[in-house]
């Protein structure tokens, strides 16, 4: 399989993007939009404040007065979003590239900026609506929720912002938004499902496509866009650019990170997530216990039998090494997910206590009881 690389140099252009039209938007900002030309598609670099399609500010408005013909989004971005998108300019083109987004091998990860101090690394791994839902429930009616899981990993911390990367590993309507503000956490700016507060280095929501790998054709493809010029000012009190670079799309760079690559290691679900070693501390034969992580100095992680790989009966035995994912409870806790034994092999687990027939169970807690006797009911007294 081929492998090529495209970098965009410049930076993209800002929310000034959306007042500019036809011919003078093409010749403008055509050079800093396109990334690559592919055969029946491009790779493009979407500026913030811009709208995909439908009116003259649009995206594919500003392409096709370029002269790229026939253009139709393969997948979309949010108005406030920038980043790396792609286009087809035909429909066997865009079947084909709309079936390799959705391959587990597709790599799709975003940097953003979080309200809150969100602390180290893990995943989002909650079932949300697959519409556009609002501030009062993100997730949306739990009838329509379909499973959605994005990995994250904190970068940088400052005044109650935290610099976050983001890996999508199911391709859901604005879940990267939903799992941020149902964990917590909104995105910057996010007015429909977060507080929409802003920052006075910053208009608009803080939310880049930064990089997709993506194999179109039997040639895997890595495009990257570098954050727009508009962040600067908000990104400059968060120390050095050092310290705010994701870690690189490749196999061995991932791994390196804790990042299991799309489509390797053990697969669960089809969508693997940050993967941690440990050892069972502790199991209760309800059906819960905790895991302590290898090698860190952090509280023992959480965890439910519904959380362990497998059929039927599911336990963990004290003791014993497993490997686990980390999402956020509800109230902001961790909790250990997709548990399995190393390299993906089912757990030990205890064995299940045959239920014996009631005739054997013995007496009931305290012993058996002597039987009562009543005492017999006195003379009525007269007038009653």
């Amino acid at each position: 399989m081929m492998l090529t690389s495209f970098l965009v140099s410049k930076p993209c252009l800002t929310g000034r993007m959306h007042n500019y039209h036809g011919q003078r938007c093409a010749s403008a900002c055509m050079s800093d939009i396109v990334l690559h030309e592919g055969d029946g598609w491009l790779a493009v670099n979407k500026p913030r404040g811009m709208v995909v399609h439908d009116g003259q500010s649009s995206l594919v408005a500003a392409l096709e007065a370029a002269g790229y013909k026939g253009v139709s989004p393969c997948h979309r971005l949010d108005a406030d979003t920038s980043g790396v998108m792609l286009c087809s300019q035909r429909p066997d083109v865009k079947a084909r590239i709309t079936a390799s987004l959705a391959e587990p091998r597709t790599l799709k990860q975003y940097q953003g900026v979080v309200k809150g101090k969100l602390l180290g690394s893990g995943t989002w791994d909650q079932p949300i609506s697959p519409k556009a839902e609002g501030r009062k429930n993100p997730r949306g009616i739990s009838a329509t929720r379909v499973p959605a899981v994005t990995d994250y990993a904190a970068l940088a911390e400052h005044e109650h912002l935290t610099v976050t990367s983001f890996v999508l590993r199911t391709g859901r309507t604005h879940q990267i938004r939903k799992h941020a503000a149902c964990n917590k956490h909104p995105i910057l700016g996010d007015t429909r499902y977060g507080p929409g507060s802003t920052h006075a280095a910053f208009d608009g929501m803080a939310l880049h496509a930064a990089r997709l790998r993506i194999a179109i054709d039997g040639t895997t493809h890595h495009f990257e866009a570098p954050l727009p010029a508009a962040w600067d000012e908000l990104l400059s009190p968060f120390g050095s650019l050092e310290s705010l670079v994701m870690p690189e799309m490749s196999d061995n760079a991932l791994l390196a990170s804790g990042v299991t690559p799309p489509g390797e290691g053990a697969a669960v679900d089809g969508n693997d997530a940050l993967r941690h070693s440990g050892e069972v501390a502790y199991w209760n034969r309800k059906g819960y216990g905790f895991i302590k992580r290898e090698g860190m100095g952090l509280e023992n992680i959480y965890v439910h039998q519904r959380s362990i790989v497998g059929d039927g009966f599911r336990s963990l035995l004290k003791g014993e090494d497993v490997v686990f994912s980390v999402g956020t409870m509800p109230d902001g806790k961790l909790e250990a997910r997709r548990v399995t034994g190393p390299g993906g092999r089912p757990v030990v687990g205890q064995p299940r206590e045959a239920e014996q027939p009631r005739a054997l169970r013995g007496p009931p807690r305290g012993g058996i009881r002597a039987p009562t006797k009543r005492k017999a009911a006195g003379p009525v007294p007269p007038g009653v």
